[in-house]
């Protein structure tokens, strides 16, 4: 599947640090892997955030059913955005999900690149982040709890109530675009022919056996699984922004990465194909190194005789790529400096105009479930291509240094010490809504993380008078006897409240 992703809000490690494999061939030669002209340890790295970024996803059992449901909510209501229960394993995914995390070797560079390849036939993502140094996946997991804590929860659950309507709705009307798309694969295999014919006379090289796929093939198999992806996306625990304030690299790519990872590898099986088939060949070998402190491990494709000579050095006790180590200061403080600008966006005042944004994409999803053709579909597309743009340029770190500094925050995050889900919830939910200032115009997100329901709630001004009448609600739906006494703790420096039920 080739992805490319531009303008994301994702944490971007730059050409510093990822770069793309070379495609380009010789006319006449007939292509049966990829080309071993860029750092092998970059598809490893691309590997990774690929993972964190579009892998970082569960199962969709019950989405359909809950989309359905949510349809019924009013537009302003923001209980729609209590997610759905965590879906269970998917038994048509291979990849074993209560296998514990492997421990990286700590001996030398060649049995941590076998450790990196094994991880992509066990189907464990996490191995990208675990051959890390300690104190880089320290770094790593505070620059995401960073970059997390600056956004706005409720424009977040929003956008991936959006993201799932637009999921469905495409992959409903699947069946519509495979004109569309078959058009496009002809139009790109004229320009191929176009091209080559510049280059060399006679006839064109003949597609080698081991690709296997026309062009509108390929197209439509790529369009297939990038719906599959969003879908993925969409309903999955990255959902609750608390996973990503709060959680680790690792252990949301072993939760979740897994379930992809799995799910990619059944797709391909029900294809024909072998999972993930070039990088599960490589084999490894070593060759000395005229430098001290560099390590070369050599990858070969025994299938092209391609080969990739990668140097290592050492960090702290982790074998790491050199070009790796070289580039991740550079890698981590962009990160971080993302982050950085997004906390000094004002996300009371933005949220209307966002908002209105997701409104307006809502409005061509449903024209394109109306649609009975793609030129039905195809303005409703463009639109919302257009409505992305100005989110994206709304939300860009360039127009967050020009915002004058955030006053003072409205929400409050109450984490209570049991999870609460459907009518207990709802019933909880509810009560906070009566004490707020502002009843009809309170909004909150929900999610649930360790064993706690963890509620943001605003707008909020009085931080100490909302947790004293907290500290008095009595609800049949969290069993406090009426004698009883919650306890409730309140920081006023970060405006969290721990409510915690007898």
């Amino acid at each position: 599947m080739n992805l490319s992703i531009s303008n994301s809000r994702t944490s971007q490690p730059g050409s510093r640090v990822v770069t793309r494999w070379s495609s380009r061939k010789r006319p006449g030669e007939k292509r049966r892997g990829l080309d071993w002209t860029g750092g092998v340890w970059n598809v490893w790295i691309g590997s990774m955030l690929w993972c964190s970024l579009l892998c970082l996803a569960g199962c969709r059992s019950e989405a359909d059913e809950y989309l359905e449901e949510q349809k019924e909510l009013p537009t302003h209501s923001f209980k729609k955005f209590v997610r759905p229960p965590r879906p269970q394993p998917d038994p048509t995914i291979s990849a074993d999900l209560a296998e514990p995390p492997a421990e990286p070797p700590r001996t030398n560079a060649k049995e941590t690149v076998d450790f990196l390849l094994e991880g992509i036939r066990r189907r464990q993502p996490e191995r990208f982040v675990l051959f890390l140094p300690k104190s880089w996946r320290n770094d790593l997991n505070e620059a995401m709890h960073e970059a997390a804590w600056s956004m706005d929860s409720m424009i977040w659950s929003r956008s991936f109530y959006v993201l799932g309507r637009f999921g469905l709705a495409m992959k409903a009307k699947f069946p519509l675009m495979k004109g569309l798309l078959n058009k496009s694969a002809i139009d790109i295999e004229r320009q191929k022919t176009e091209k080559t014919d510049e280059i060399v006379s006679g006839n064109l090289p003949s597609r080698s056996a081991s690709d296997g796929k026309s062009t509108p093939l390929m197209i439509e198999q790529n369009f297939q699984e990038l719906i599959e992806v969003i879908n993925l996306l969409a309903f999955s625990r990255v959902t609750e922004l608390d996973q990503l304030r709060r959680g680790t690299v690792e252990e949301i790519l072993r939760e979740s990465g897994r379930r992809v990872m799995g799910r990619m590898a059944y797709e391909a099986e029900l294809r024909g194909e072998t999972p993930f088939e070039l990088l599960c060949r490589l084999e490894t070998s070593t060759e000395p190194s005229q430098q001290e402190g560099v390590s070369i491990v050599v990858l070969k494709d025994p299938l092209t005789g391609q080969s990739q000579r990668i140097e290592f050095v050492q960090v702290e006790d982790a074998f790491v790529p050199r070009s790796m180590a070289q580039a991740w200061p550079d890698f981590l403080e962009e990160t971080r400096e993302w982050g950085r600008q997004f906390s000094r966006i004002d996300w009371e005042e933005l949220r209307p105009d966002v908002m209105a944004n997701l409104a307006a994409i809502e409005a061509q999803i449903l024209r394109i479930d109306a649609a009975t053709d793609t030129s039905g579909m195809l303005p409703a597309l463009s639109s919302i291509g257009e409505e992305l743009a100005r989110i994206a340029e709304r939300l860009s770190p360039e127009s967050a240094r020009s915002l004058p500094q955030v006053g003072p925050p409205q929400k409050v995050t109450i984490l209570i010490n049991r999870p609460l889900g459907g009518e207990q919830l709802t019933q909880v939910l509810d009560q906070m809504v009566s004490i707020c200032p502002k009843p009809n115009e309170t909004e909150y997100v929900t999610s649930t993380l360790g064993g706690q329901t963890i509620v943001e709630i605003g707008p909020v001004n009085d931080l100490a008078d909302f947790a004293e009448k907290l500290g008095k609600l009595r609800t049949s739906a969290t069993g406090i006897p009426a004698d009883a006494q919650p306890k409730t703790e309140v920081n006023a420096a970060t405006r969290k409240i721990v409510w915690s039920l007898p």
